[in-house]
């Protein structure tokens, strides 16, 4: 027997059960028409349960993505922070090596003698060979006063040339330190807007699971709304 018919026969002896007092009888029939009906609408959840299951997967995916921009992040860090000892080292020996050449080179412009002083110098010599010592002594005094005079300038205008050489260097320095943190920031930006492009697309594809969800839920469930009595 179909059970359409099935359902039609033990609707009509329900029906007649009632007409009849016979209620026992008839609620033993309703009981039998609810079972079927129970049985007819029960609710298929296999679809709500993938959903769930491939919603699973994509927190376990989002998780994953966090960390791996976490470690990601660390080791751009840990990269640049190398990049920027090892710069550093370098230009503190840059630094060193430039303080010794103007150490050095104030040495030997000290050293160095001044010509017109020297010429003096040789003057005095020879005016002292005559006996005449006086005037052997002013020039010689004159060529220490030339020496005074003139080394001073020549020390400021060496040092002046390294203080040049120095600021020079600096500039340079803080250039290539700013280049290396902004490849840093580029790179780590770059790594960040990636993983968020991949957030955004886990979070789009957990919204639209979770709204076949809530629409395969709705459809394993509606039958038990329209489970009818009689």
């Amino acid at each position: 027997m179909k059970k359409g018919a099935k359902i039609k026969r033990l609707k009509k002896q329900r029906r007649e059960a009632n007409e009849q007092l016979d209620f026992e009888r008839a609620q033993m029939i309703d009981e039998e028409i609810k079972k079927y009906y129970i049985k007819k609408y029960r609710p298929d959840f296999s679809d709500v349960i993938r959903i769930q299951r491939q919603k699973d997967k994509i927190k376990l995916k989002s998780i994953g993505e966090s960390s791996r921009l976490e470690e990601e992040s660390k080791a751009i860090q840990l990269h640049y922070r190398d990049l920027l000892n090892e710069l550093k080292e370098r230009q503190l020996q840059e630094i060193q090596q430039l303080k010794e050449e103007r150490k050095q080179t104030l040495k030997r412009e000290k050293d160095r003698p001044i010509p017109l002083a020297r010429e003096r110098l040789k003057k005095a010599i020879l005016i002292g060979k005559t006996g005449d010592y006086e005037l052997a002594k002013k020039i010689r005094e004159e060529a220490i006063s030339i020496t005074e005079q003139e080394l001073p300038i020549r020390l400021e205008a060496c040092k002046e040339t390294y203080r040049r050489l120095e600021e020079k260097m600096n500039r340079r320095h803080n250039r290539e330190v700013c280049s290396l943190l902004q490849k840093m920031l580029n790179d780590s930006q770059q790594v960040s807007m990636k993983s968020l492009k991949r957030q955004n697309q886990l979070l789009a594809s957990m919204r639209n699971q979770t709204i076949k969800e809530q629409e395969s839920y709705w459809k394993a469930t509606k039958g038990f709304r329209y489970i009818p009595t009689y």
